[in-house]
């Protein structure tokens, strides 16, 4: 998962895709919490 990381980083590589990013975490965690449910 290279998507996730610190935001300089990202906004470092592609300040654009911060928004992108976020969401992949947020798709992310929310998978990890229904798995654990």
């Amino acid at each position: 998962m290279r998507d996730i990381g610190p935001p300089s980083l990202t906004d470092g590589r592609r300040g654009t895709d911060r928004p992108q990013v976020l969401g992949h975490v947020r798709e992310f965690l929310t998978e990890a919490v229904l798995a654990d449910a």
